[in-house]
């Protein structure tokens, strides 16, 4: 089954190898600049499921279901100035993030262009740019049904 926690878990331990990146809507202070912020914009839809395939057993049947969901996720990038490349250094990470499409059978199907999310905090200057990722995932489940082997009838009076 599709375990969004996970996949999140492991963008987030990634994107921390390239540049401090902290899940945004947390309580508490923000870390020094630069770093990034993961955002969840859009939870997946679950569609309808299909059925794949049916495989018989000895007592039962399994019956493989699919179901594709897009996880919306945006980036924003915090620094004190423009010379930090660390927004390019992130976008290039889900370009090429093979390792966990393979492990969650998802791809990316788009990342939007970088653009200026700048902000005035107060007296203070937040230089602030960020990008959108939209990630297909290939939810797949499997049930099991047994097959009925007795059937007890009652008779009515």
């Amino acid at each position: 089954m599709y375990a969004k926690e996970n996949i999140i878990r492991d963008i987030l331990l990634d994107l921390n190898s390239i540049l401090l990146t902290i899940l945004s809507a947390q309580n508490g202070p923000k870390p020094p600049m630069p770093y990034a912020e993961l955002n969840i914009i859009a939870e997946p839809l679950e569609n309808e499921w299909e059925e794949l395939k049916i495989t018989s057993n000895v007592n039962s049947v399994d019956k493989e279901y699919s179901n594709n969901v897009i996880l919306t996720l945006s980036i924003t990038h915090h620094s004190k100035d423009n010379l930090d490349d660390g927004i390019n250094q992130i976008r290039d990470y889900f370009r090429y993030m093979g390792d966990l499409e393979s492990k969650y059978n998802m791809s990316v199907v788009n990342i939007t262009s970088t653009s200026n999310r700048n902000t005035i905090l107060s007296a203070e200057f937040d230089n602030t740019k960020g990008f959108d990722v939209d990630i297909r995932i290939d939810d797949k489940f499997i049930k099991n049904i047994p097959f009925i082997e007795t059937v007890e009838t009652k008779e009515e009076d």
